[in-house]
């Protein structure tokens, strides 16, 4: 609702139009603090029954828990092909083009180290 009246106020300019964008975007804030405010207080009522934990609230912190998705094996040899070679290594010290030579063999060890990280995560 926002972003279309918005976008009626841009095409037409008029005060009326400009109004109606005004109190649609304040809506939207109400909207957010109250979504906000509830995922709170269902944080802390977890927390306050004799099986919460720490390790519960960690889980409300993190906004991708349960939406990230497995890394396909397309995708690592995409990025591979992307990088440029010559560039400064990482923390890990091997350099792009190491794996970029190894081919299928690169991709796929590298594939199986970001699968295993993710997990880990």
């Amino acid at each position: 609702m926002k972003r279309n009246t918005k976008k009626i106020f841009h095409v037409t300019g008029t005060e009326e139009d400009n109004e109606r964008s005004r109190l649609a975007k304040k809506e939207a804030k109400v909207l957010v603090a109250q979504s906000k405010q509830e995922a709170l207080d269902n944080v802390y009522e977890d927390l306050d029954t004799k099986g919460g934990s720490k390790e519960d609230l960690q889980d409300y912190g993190n906004p991708n828990l349960g939406m990230v998705r497995d890394l396909d094996r397309e995708e690592i040899k995409v990025a591979l092909s992307q990088m440029k070679n010559g560039k400064a290594t990482g923390p890990d010290e091997i350099p792009v083009e190491i794996f970029k030579c190894l081919g299928e063999f690169g991709e796929d060890m590298l594939w199986d180290l970001m699968k295993n990280m993710h997990r880990k995560e």
